[in-house]
């Protein structure tokens, strides 16, 4: 909690937490990682979370965005240079 005008604010009622994403690009096709950040995506999206990931060298934690989309979730992406994603 924090002070906002000498009053306790619960840091969830100012509105929904925005959570950065760095993905390392040690992994891509394991299927235990893929598993992991599938659910953890479709967790944050479903508890009202906005996912902010960095895509570096067109690595992009594409399982973890996609559950958090299908979930009804907010994503926003930050890209070195121009990328193109898949629908």
């Amino acid at each position: 909690m924090t002070a906002r005008q000498g009053r306790p604010v619960d840091m969830l009622e100012t509105g929904s937490p925005t959570i950065g994403v760095f993905a390392s690009d040690q992994g891509p096709g394991d299927a235990a990682r893929t598993a992991i950040m599938s659910d953890t995506g479709n967790m944050l999206a479903r508890n009202g979370a906005t996912l902010l990931a960095l895509a570096e060298r067109d690595m992009v934690p594409l399982p973890l965005l996609s559950s958090a989309l299908a979930a009804g979730g907010k994503v926003e992406l930050v890209c070195d240079k121009p990328c193109n994603l898949p629908p």
